[in-house]
């Protein structure tokens, strides 16, 4: 076992991790984490945590994410000390690039682990289809937000478009599953 707790964040983050889940990966290193619960399904609504104050997301508005997520760290809201066990060597935070939870609580939370909580951090990015200038601005944001002490992955949506005939959705699945 790799002893790593893997959190999503946001919708992309969330539907990666619920892949895991679905192959079988362990249910107890998996965390959901959120600025709305309307994406996720019903059945995995206990593994989720919603920061904010149930603004119902935060769009790709990355600021407002960012905004949402310390507001909830100050007050003690989310509490990332108790998402991690002694026995977990590290955190993988997987999100899209371009949305707006996912975007802009993984340079935060990846702060936090490394130096509060003291684990080895990992990203893994899902760049989209780079054809919506907002999201590429996000992208190129969290990427400079980004520290050189984690390890970072990327995972390109568009690279299985061909190979889904053009359809989106079946690439980001394949995403997810490459994942």
């Amino acid at each position: 076992m790799l002893n790593f707790k893997i959190i999503g964040c946001g919708a992309a983050g969330n539907k990666a991790a619920i892949e895991l889940l679905k192959s079988g990966y362990d249910d107890e290193q998996i965390i959901l984490i959120n600025s709305t619960a309307k994406d996720i399904d019903p059945k995995y609504k206990d593994k989720l945590i919603i920061f904010g104050k149930g603004l119902g997301g935060c769009g790709k508005e990355r600021s407002l994410g960012k905004q949402m997520i310390m507001d909830d760290l100050k007050n003690g809201k989310i509490v990332p000390e108790g998402m991690t066990s002694s026995r977990d060597r590290g955190v993988i935070l997987v999100g899209s690039t371009e949305g707006g939870s996912g975007s802009s609580i993984i340079p935060i939370l990846a702060k936090y682990f490394k130096e509060v909580v003291g684990v080895n951090v990992i990203c893994v990015l899902f760049f989209g289809f780079q054809d919506d200038t907002r999201g590429l601005q996000n992208s190129i944001e969290l990427a400079q937000e980004l520290s050189n002490e984690y390890t970072i992955v990327g995972i390109s949506n568009a690279k299985f478009l061909k190979s889904c005939n053009n359809n989106r959705f079946r690439a980001e699945l394949k995403a997810n599953e490459h994942f």
